[in-house]
């Protein structure tokens, strides 16, 4: 099931490199290297099961090539060298990071790792976006939403991709039908991979 919720992201990737007309017109000058490194982010550390060797390396294999085409466009669409290599990092260590604290939580038997996963991936910047929704959707650095929302790895890889309108990207993008598929993709990948890590303990 693990190989499962690596190919969603993988196949995320693949649509955010050659998208369809709308969605293409969306990421005009957005950071396809920070769209591609999110669904690899938000399903590397997946909580469930023992996992007796590192995971998260092969992950790293099979999102470098993409990670690598997508720099070439965004390079192309004129976004500079020193934002690249920041997102470049920032996704790797944001994965690594996770990748490796989910092996020493299974390892050791963290019990606790499942809700703290899930409060700072999904609850807190959800939360985030919610408090800035009255607020035109934007995330203001110094404000509180903006904060809460850089807290979560997700909500630091989605700011990266279009600074400083993060939410109202994510609202708006949330009401088209391509974007809402592929979120539902990664929850149903995330659900796969917690079922498949339960299955081998």
């Amino acid at each position: 099931m693990r190989a499962f919720a690596w190919a969603i992201a993988w196949g995320l990737g693949v649509v955010v490199l050659w998208p369809p007309a709308d969605l293409a017109r969306s990421l005009e000058g957005a950071s396809r290297v920070a769209c591609v490194w999110t669904p690899w982010v938000a399903l590397v550390g997946l909580p469930g099961g023992r996992a007796r060797s590192r995971t998260w390396p092969l992950a790293l294999g099979l999102a470098l090539p993409l990670v690598a085409l997508a720099g070439w466009i965004d390079h192309e669409g004129g976004l500079s060298r020193s934002r690249l290599e920041a997102d470049f990092a920032c996704g790797a260590v944001l994965l690594a990071l996770l990748g490796e604290a989910q092996h020493l939580a299974a390892r050791g038997g963290v019990r606790a790792y499942g809700w703290i996963w899930l409060g700072v991936l999904a609850v807190v910047p959800t939360l985030a976006v919610a408090l800035a929704w009255g607020d035109g959707g934007r995330l203001e650095p110094e404000g509180l939403p903006g904060r809460l929302f850089r807290f979560s790895p997700l909500g630091t890889m989605w700011s990266a991709v279009r600074p400083g309108e993060a939410a109202a990207g994510l609202i708006a993008g949330l009401r088209q039908p391509g974007v809402s598929a592929a979120v539902g993709l990664l929850a149903i990948g995330a659900w796969l991979g917690v079922r498949g890590r339960g299955g081998a303990a």
